[in-house]
């Protein structure tokens, strides 16, 4: 079979923004005393500021300079079909953001994603865009990381150490390509799929015009 060199690198841009949540909390506190006898007079009010013991506090996100780019592309492999010089496909990416709390507060420290319009018969995203997703617990002041959010391969993974939440993003190859990339399989296309060595070229083509598409992720912390 022909080797095909696909030469596009399927770099994917990312930009995070992030909205701290802090409370503060006011109460005026007056005492007043009445005498039917006496005149009242000179009654003092006096309003004071309280610390809000349910405050969570997120720093400023950051993506992993070592995992901070995702590429949909061939790897390297001799014996397929679709080829190239080097391992292209890297699906996941990773930022990192320091959370703390005050004792006793808790509360969920939440991600909220904006996938770009891709086709998920294609490239297979860990949730619904702008689906809010848990990131992290806070229980009586205590940070730790939320359970993995999944769909098929595809997953959202936090982990929590001190005081910084690493989330890993990691994305998957859609149904049309069997759940993996078709440079790794060069008998998948053809026999019983119906899809030829074009059909997987023509798909790949249409990934690759994902190229600089923006990922947007807000994160939140909600106060219980």
């Amino acid at each position: 079979m022909k080797k095909i060199k696909h030469k596009k690198l399927f770099a994917i841009s990312l930009i995070s923004c992030a909205a701290v949540a802090t409370a503060g909390i006011g109460y005026a506190s007056w005492v007043i005393s009445t005498d039917t006898s006496q005149t009242l007079d000179n009654i003092s009010v006096t309003a004071d500021n309280v610390d809000d013991r349910r405050t969570i506090t997120l720093g400023t996100p950051a993506l992993d300079p070592s995992n901070g780019t995702v590429m949909f592309g061939p790897v390297e492999d001799d014996a397929g079909a679709i080829t190239s010089a080097t391992t292209t496909e890297d699906m996941s990416f990773a930022f990192t953001i320091d959370v703390t709390a005050v004792a006793m507060a808790n509360g969920t420290v939440k991600m909220t994603p904006t996938w770009p319009s891709w086709n998920s018969d294609y490239i297979v995203t860990p949730c619904t865009s702008e689906t809010a997703v848990d990131i992290a617990t806070v229980t009586n002041g205590t940070v730790a990381a939320a359970r993995e959010t999944a769909s098929g391969k595809a997953k959202i993974t936090p982990s929590y150490s001190e005081t910084t939440l690493t989330v890993t993003v990691t994305f998957a190859w859609g149904t049309y390509f069997g759940g993996h990339n078709p440079a790794t399989d060069e008998t998948y296309f053809g026999g019983d799929t119906g899809k030829t060595l074009d059909d997987a070229v023509n798909a790949l083509n249409t990934v690759a015009g994902y190229n600089d598409n923006k990922i947007s992720i807000l994160i939140a912390a909600v106060t219980a």
